[in-house]
């Protein structure tokens, strides 16, 4: 699979419930073909540590599997806590066989809603 790069952050929303923010995160799509078919997508990290490894404690994700179309879909929302500064990377994965398989997460990006 190939390097997923991050594209573009905006803030959706800039408060909801407890001072959290929505946060709307894409992200170039993948062309490999098992990403964007069904048991494919992608999983969105989110931490408050800048250099954070994706299976670090305290490292949150959000799914985003192939639902239908042509391809994947390329953005999620996050609710973080607003002001303070959140680190991003996404990788894409498919399934094959009995398990997954993940690309190479992406560069890490900040936001801060």
């Amino acid at each position: 699979m190939k390097k997923l790069f991050l594209l573009l952050f905006f803030v959706l929303a800039s408060c909801g419930s407890g001072g959290n923010s929505s946060v709307l995160i894409s992200w170039t799509a993948n062309k490999e073909s098992a990403v964007n078919k069904s048991g494919g997508g992608y999983m969105v990290y989110y931490s408050q540590t800048q250099g954070f490894g994706v299976n670090d404690a305290g490292v949150q994700a959000v799914d985003v599997p192939y639902v239908t179309g042509s391809t994947s879909p390329v953005s999620a929302s996050i609710d973080v806590e607003s002001g303070k500064t959140w680190y991003v990377r996404v990788a894409a994965y498919a399934t094959y066989g009995a398990g997954k398989v993940y690309s190479t997460a992406s560069e890490e990006a900040s936001i801060q809603p």
